[in-house]
């Protein structure tokens, strides 16, 4: 079993990127939460969108995390290569650090609300979110489905207002080995175990059965389309 972004499983689906080839042994259980894309500088930067990140040194992640590869994605969308701004392939906690030091100018960090590595480093640095253009990620999501508007909601790290962004479905998988009786009897105490989850982890209130279909980038598993379909009948 294995939770990915949905961007990445795309990849790997269709053998592009950072897939040799396409992989063919996984299905899939649910759509979960929104992987939000949450960009940040300070303010003192003058960075307020996604385009004023050209020219800049930005972390984007572990190289080839899902962080990563959606930065990457984002960035072209809007008409930035990597030849435009200088990467440093940082994770959280090195990108929270380098900020701090002022070694560099911006960082993409994906992950459900809040983000543990933001909300440290907004207690001792002027943190400002970056917002991106939803019109034009409309058009982005018109050939890259698996991304959704989003906002960040206001006080999150201190906004006054609520910051219009991204987001990426995050997959659960597992492989197509897996029976149809053990895919339903995960499917099933996922959803009967939600409200455990839901105090474990604020994102998982993103998580519901009405949702858990939309937008799936993997071939459902059969055990898990059983579960669906009776829930469905009742």
């Amino acid at each position: 079993m294995v939770l990915a972004l949905s961007d990445v499983v795309t990849d790997a689906i269709e053998g592009k990127n950072n897939f040799d080839k396409p992989i063919t042994n996984i299905q899939q259980i649910a759509v979960l939460y929104p992987n939000v894309v949450q960009i940040v500088t300070t303010k003192k930067s003058g960075i307020k969108n996604i385009e004023d990140l050209r020219g800049k040194r930005i972390a984007v992640g572990d190289q080839g995390s899902g962080t990563e590869v959606n930065a990457r994605t984002l960035l072209e969308g809007f008409g930035i290569t990597y030849d435009d701004v200088t990467v440093d392939y940082l994770g959280f906690a090195e990108a929270a650090d380098g900020m701090k030091a002022g070694k560099i100018e911006a960082a993409f960090f994906s992950s459900g609300l809040p983000n543990s590595s933001l909300m440290e480093l907004e207690q001792g640095l002027d943190l400002q979110l970056i917002t991106i253009n939803q019109d034009k990620l409309k058009e982005i999501i018109a050939t890259k489905p698996y991304f959704k508007t989003f906002e960040i909601p206001a006080g999150t790290y201190g906004n006054d207002a609520a910051i219009p962004t991204a987001a990426i479905m995050n997959a659960l998988l597992v492989s197509s080995e897996l029976s149809e009786a053990d895919g339903y009897k995960l499917t099933k105490a996922l959803f009967d175990n939600l409200d455990g989850l839901k105090t474990a982890h604020q994102a998982a209130n993103d998580i519901s059965l009405a949702t858990a279909r939309e937008g799936m980038v993997a071939p459902i598993h059969s055990g898990a389309k059983k579960y669906y379909d009776e829930q469905a009948a009742k």
